[in-house]
């Protein structure tokens, strides 16, 4: 599986990862991941913070989205 299919299939699954200012992954809800899918995480952290850093915007806007209303103003 590569990093982008995981990251893909951690998202329809409804699990969050986002990358820390550390150079770590986080993940929500932690106890969603088998300890097989953290061995694979960590095993391809560094092209999945590559992943994250060729598109800063995209998925900081992907994170947020669940937060903007449909219609309406949005909140602060």
């Amino acid at each position: 599986m590569t990093p982008t299919e995981l990251l893909g299939s951690l998202q329809r699954r409804g699990i969050l990862v986002v990358p820390s200012g550390d150079g770590r992954l986080r993940y929500r809800p932690r106890k969603a991941l088998s300890d097989e899918e953290r061995t694979v995480l960590a095993r391809h952290r560094d092209a999945i913070l590559a992943l994250f850093a060729a598109d800063p915007i995209g998925w900081r806007a992907a994170v947020m989205r669940p937060q903007v209303t449909a219609t309406g103003a949005i909140p602060l």
